[in-house]
């Protein structure tokens, strides 16, 4: 309860992973997430451009409540964290949303 405490990741071997691999590998993240969401848009009847963004919006708060609340409460990240790491998956969101719901189709009534 006194005192310095945290978690600390650490590679005594060093690492030689490249930037360029992970930003790949986040990319391709990024990329199937977003599939994803457009499959889910896609599954829906007739709706309009603010309501499938809006969908899209919802589906960004999953991340951080599977995610970030938990590594906050068990872990003890700070709460500042926590909600930059909300704003960034909303807005990742919200960007996607906006292109998504202009793209995806709905199925047919």
């Amino acid at each position: 309860r006194k005192g310095p405490s945290g978690i600390i990741i650490v590679h005594p071997e060093g690492s030689d992973r490249a930037i360029a691999v992970q930003l790949g590998t986040q990319f391709a993240g990024d990329v199937v997430t977003m599939l994803l969401a457009a499959f889910v848009l896609a599954q829906l009847r007739a709706v309009g451009f603010g309501h499938k963004a809006m969908v899209v919006v919802v589906l960004g708060l999953l991340p951080t409540l599977q995610s970030e609340i938990p590594q906050w409460n068990w872990y003890g990240y700070p709460a500042e964290y926590t909600l930059a790491q909300l704003a960034t998956h909303l807005a990742g969101f919200c960007l996607a949303g906006l292109i998504l719901a202009k793209i995806v189709r709905p199925r047919p009534v």
